[in-house]
């Protein structure tokens, strides 16, 4: 639990308060979270994570808003299961076919980045393909 929600919740926090120093003095200030659809949706066998992604997307909402005056834009994305080495090994019964293509993250970034100016999303969510819609 400790380390879950120090990784996922309490880190994220502390960087962002870190950051607003030299996050002012930006052109473009931007901070992009990483959260997961399992702080929107609860799993079983993994409540630990889902409250630590809770908690990441509950305070990028209260912390967008203390730092609007800035122009300081915090945008979160919740992607669902991603092909990595850390999901193969902890929801192994996940057909790898299904999963998100790292490279759909990275351009979701990018397409925050440059579009900045033009387009005021707060959060993306990104679902594996799955046979059921709007989950």
């Amino acid at each position: 639990w400790n380390t879950i929600m120090n990784v996922n919740a309490r880190a994220p926090f502390f960087l962002c308060q870190s950051a607003i120093p030299w996050l002012k003095k930006s052109p473009a200030p931007t901070i992009i979270q990483i959260a997961s659809v399992v702080g929107h949706n609860g799993y079983e066998l993994q409540s630990a994570y889902s409250a630590s992604k809770h908690a990441l997307i509950g305070f990028t909402k209260a912390f967008a808003k203390e730092v609007q005056q800035d122009d300081i834009r915090i945008y979160t994305i919740s992607p669902g299961g991603v092909s990595t080495e850390m999901i193969e090994s902890v929801r192994p019964d996940l057909e790898t076919q299904t999963l998100i293509d790292p490279e759909a993250i990275s351009s979701l970034i990018w397409f925050i980045l440059t579009n900045r100016d033009s387009a005021m999303i707060d959060h993306f969510k990104l679902r594996r393909v799955s046979k059921e819609a709007w989950n």
